[in-house]
């Protein structure tokens, strides 16, 4: 079971209401401690129980199967809560962040409760109940998401509570959700009267090298490329904060926005680029779909640049942080290569290395460009969002040579030289027509009408550009 397009997308919108609800309320503790869940969560992302249930034929293999896969899910909630309160520690120590404790308790025991939830539903539809599992599963995250908005409206707008409780009850809306789809899970297996009898054939399955199977796709790319994140909030609050004494605001400003809810975008537009790529390109080579990601995303990062002002007032009505949304679009080419080059890279000696290499690459540069981009007058979230580039960058290029050794390449340089061109005309038209149809206004309805128009005139030209080819 994975997140259909429709709640991908409304997983998305629900942080543009939370933007309003805020306010100018800190959620510095909520991001930090997402940013931990995200890092946390995404080591289950790859792992399902159907094929496993599947292939035993006796309810009560099923049975076991399952309860093992729950038990291993519940210590590895107990590993989460332990991890994050050692994080929240480390917090209070080294940033001087008090009073986070109770963010990182509640984010600690939800980490899983999502996949707890797909388990359970999964065991459901092995006893022929696919569209309820399917609904439930849909439901799951239209309740939570409904709950979190409710939420973020009673303790930020109507019920004074102290700034670290009202963070830390955003994450009732996951514990809230799982615990309605899970009262409902229980009494429909309960109502199926299931009959659990042993028998002599079940003695021989190996229940241990089963569930060993279950939980040996980890999702290392997400894991480390949600790590390239949480490097980026902890350098950068630590940095503002005690380096460059910025305000308590102006510094959850900057790092909520690009890492909340800029970040936020930037990876709905990567995963619903990669999910067109693979299902329209189920049949081609991996450097055709490289190319296309490659072709489609530039693209999409010049629109992005040129009208981040106008984007920023319609969704956030704040146009001073276009500037992060421009370079988390360019960014973003950089993180749709990184997803689909580790999506077929099979060998683990390979991956490893790759990732290892590409986030010491981080590790290394993020604090000597921040400090660069400073003295020289720049930004200083340049150097950090650069750094994260060059350490994506290099991970794409040992995935690259890798790929290369082990697939049959033809002009794959010249496809891509040639969507830089391409790119470099289109980027060209849309600075011209900034002079013919400036972008800046003040006005809602005309910022979406601008953007209708950019965008229009965008696809046009893509479209020419196709058609000569």
């Amino acid at each position: 079971m994975t997140k259909s397009l429709k709640i991908r997308l409304l997983d998305f919108i629900k942080l543009i209401p939370l933007y309003y609800i805020v306010g100018n309320k800190n959620i510095i503790l909520y991001v930090l401690s997402i940013c931990l869940y995200n890092i946390l969560n995404s080591v289950f992302d790859n792992i399902s129980i159907r094929e496993s249930l599947q292939k035993v034929n006796y309810n009560y293999s099923k049975k076991i199967v399952f309860k093992k896969t729950i038990l291993i899910t519940g210590i590895m909630s107990v590993i989460s809560i332990i991890v994050s309160l050692i994080i929240s520690s480390l917090l209070s120590s080294f940033l001087n962040i008090e009073d986070s404790i109770i963010v990182f308790l509640f984010m600690g025991f939800s980490v899983y409760l999502e996949y707890f939830i797909k388990f359970c539903l999964e065991y459901l539809e092995t006893f022929n109940s696919k569209k309820l599992s399917k609904l439930l599963f849909n439901s799951y995250y239209y309740i939570e998401i409904l709950i979190f908005l409710i939420m973020a409206l009673i303790f930020f707008r109507f019920v004074n509570v102290p700034i670290h409780f009202s963070n830390a009850f955003l994450y009732l809306s996951k514990i809230f959700s799982s615990l309605i789809i899970f009262v409902i899970f229980l009494i429909t297996i309960k109502s199926k009267k299931l009959e659990y009898v042993r028998r002599r054939e079940e003695i021989k399955i190996d229940y241990v090298l089963v569930v060993k199977n279950i939980f040996k796709n980890i999702n290392f790319s997400l894991v480390i490329k949600n790590l390239y994140y949480y490097i980026s909030v902890m350098v950068l609050y630590y940095i503002l904060s005690v380096r460059y004494n910025f305000i308590m605001d102006d510094m959850s400003l900057i790092i909520n926005f690009i890492y909340f809810y800029g970040i936020s975008l930037i990876n709905f537009i990567v995963d619903i680029l990669n999910m067109f790529v693979n299902y329209f390109n189920r049949k081609d080579d991996i450097f055709k779909k490289i190319y296309i990601v490659f072709d489609r995303m530039l693209s999409i990062a010049i629109i992005i640049a040129i009208i981040s002002p106008l984007l920023t007032k319609v969704i956030f009505n704040n146009t001073t942080t276009s500037i992060y949304l421009m370079m988390l679009g360019f960014m973003g080419i950089f993180i749709s290569l990184y997803n689909i080059t580790f999506k077929n890279i099979l060998n683990k000696k390979i991956l490893y290395l790759s990732l290892s290499i590409g986030i010491i690459f981080k590790i290394l540069l993020i604090i000597p460009l921040i400090d660069s981009f400073y003295r020289i007058g720049y930004n200083l979230i340049y150097g950090d969002i650069i750094s994260t580039i060059i350490g994506m960058f290099v991970s794409i290029i040992i995935n690259y040579i890798f790929l290369k050794k082990h697939n049959y390449v033809k002009g794959f340089l010249e496809k891509i030289l040639k969507s830089l061109y391409e790119n470099i005309i289109l980027c060209i038209v849309l600075v011209v027509l900034q002079f013919l149809i400036p972008i800046n206004s003040n006005s809602y309805l005309r910022s979406l009408g601008l953007i209708m128009a950019y965008v229009s005139v965008s696809l046009m030209i893509l479209n020419v550009q196709k058609k000569e080819m």
